[in-house]
């Protein structure tokens, strides 16, 4: 009886870890969106990858969106409020925009 908890265990250890690399792996290919602070995708920049919760926006000057499977909503509020406009193919404008914050699909 010890042996077969001892095999349950184990075998319990090792789906936890082979579903936390599916998981890891997975979210190493998620979207992504890299906001510049200044016009023209130039000074400092912050990335915006979490997906399944609302992600404010802090620079407004560029941006760039890579599409890696999951869509965006990004809103014209923070806190993911207002109206908002889907991303669903890699885009990247140099230009001041309006977003204050995102949704990634998961």
């Amino acid at each position: 009886m010890a042996a077969a908890n001892k095999n349950s265990n184990l075998l319990a250890s090792v789906v936890m870890v082979l579903v936390f690399i599916a998981l890891m792996s997975d979210f190493a290919n998620a979207s992504s969106l890299r906001a510049w602070n200044g016009p023209g995708c130039n000074n400092n920049w912050q990335q915006y990858g979490a997906c399944g919760r609302c992600l404010n926006i802090n620079y407004f000057g560029g941006y760039q969106f890579n599409y890696d499977g999951q869509s965006a909503r990004v809103y014209n509020q923070g806190g993911c409020q207002g109206g908002f406009s889907w991303l669903r193919r890699s885009v990247r404008s140099c230009n001041p925009f309006g977003w204050r914050s995102i949704w990634i699909v998961c």
